[in-house]
């Protein structure tokens, strides 16, 4: 909380394509429930968090948006080259949008689950550059190299996380799974 006391905190998420929900109640009583037909999965869960705060006394801010509302219909409709080139005009807007670890993170997964390997790579190349003291940015990074069939780079790229973070599991496990040629 904005005073530095915590809270209990039960929450749900539902989806189905097209339609998303979210409840989250605190100990204090105070209730949200979002529903969303655009699916804006963490600008809802973030918007819950948000809330709470403002009900317990931190100053408001204005919402970013989405970076995924920006780049992925580009990536759908012009392909990655396009995306690329809007990606690198956001300097003068870069504000405007929320470029969290986190947000790069969610839409690298999201287009490795589409099987979009090569702009699923690029989004966790950007998340490395802008967050390169990260170690799930690496793991990241190295899973979509490995499900692109790309031998030398996942290993590379899980020794870095490692590096960073010598108890990661998933990079530990990853990279002996390499080393073994399985």
């Amino acid at each position: 909380m904005p005073n530095g006391r915590s809270l209990p905190v039960v929450s749900h998420t539902g989806s189905v394509p097209g339609y998303q929900s979210y409840l989250r109640s605190e100990q204090t009583r105070d209730c949200r429930i979002i529903l969303d037909n655009y699916w804006q999965g963490l600008l809802v869960a973030q918007m819950s968090r948000d809330l709470i705060d403002v009900l317990n006394g931190k100053p408001m801010s204005l919402a970013r948006s989405c970076i995924d509302d920006l780049l992925t219909p580009i990536a759908y409709r012009d392909g990655i080259g396009l995306m690329v080139a809007a990606y690198h005009r956001l300097d003068e807007r870069s504000s405007e949008y929320d470029l969290s670890e986190d947000a790069f993170n969610t839409l690298g997964y999201k287009f490795l689950r589409k099987d979009k390997l090569d702009e699923a790579i690029q989004f966790f190349q950007w998340a490395i550059e802008r967050y390169p003291r990260s170690a799930n940015t690496f793991d990241s990074l190295g899973e979509a190299y490995r499900t692109a069939g790309r031998n030398a780079e996942p290993v590379e790229s899980y020794r870095q996380a490692l590096k960073l973070d010598p108890q990661s599991k998933s990079a530990k496990d990853a990279l002996s799974a390499l080393m073994a040629g399985t």
